[in-house]
């Protein structure tokens, strides 16, 4: 992706959930690409997400600032993310860490604290399959993707790129 776009393109695009996408190419190796979301709703808050994204070789980086409104009460958690850690060949390695304050809310379902540690293994099986599997951890409440209660979860999928 980054050998495709010159080394001075910046550009702003607007997508159709209301969230824009800011990136800079600094090199034909690094990549700056910050994206913002129009929310995305939980069982007592709604949470934005404002993700700024280094890519550097083909290892993505990213941190995360994320605000949570219930509608009484607005708290912030942030997060790292980092992927395409190579492993083989063809396996590569994603680790994910996240924490946040849960708001105040009236339907008082989460209080204090919250975290979400993942891992995950891709394994490319051809130049468009891909196997992942996950394996993480994280206390009670809401992260997008993840299990709402406290403790272990695993996942298992097939990747399909066209």
């Amino acid at each position: 992706m980054v050998e495709e776009l010159p080394v001075s393109n910046r550009y702003l695009s607007v997508f159709c959930t209301g969230g824009t996408e800011v990136s800079t190419v600094l090199s034909r190796e690094l990549l700056v690409d910050m994206r913002g979301d129009g929310g995305t709703p939980g069982p007592q808050d709604v949470s934005r997400f404002l993700d700024l994204y280094l890519i550097w070789k083909g290892i993505v980086c990213g941190v995360y600032a994320r605000d949570l409104n219930s509608g009484i009460d607005t708290t912030y958690g942030f997060g790292v993310d980092i992927r395409n850690l190579p492993l083989k060949e063809s396996m590569k390695l994603r680790v994910a860490w996240d924490l946040w304050e849960n708001p105040d809310a009236e339907e008082d379902l989460y209080i204090g604290n919250g975290w979400n540690i993942v891992g995950e293994v891709k394994t490319e099986l051809s130049e468009h399959i891909s196997l992942i599997g996950k394996l993480g951890g994280k206390s009670e409440g809401f992260f997008p993707g993840a299990i709402l209660d406290k403790g272990t979860y695993a996942g298992a999928g097939i990747e399909w790129e066209f």
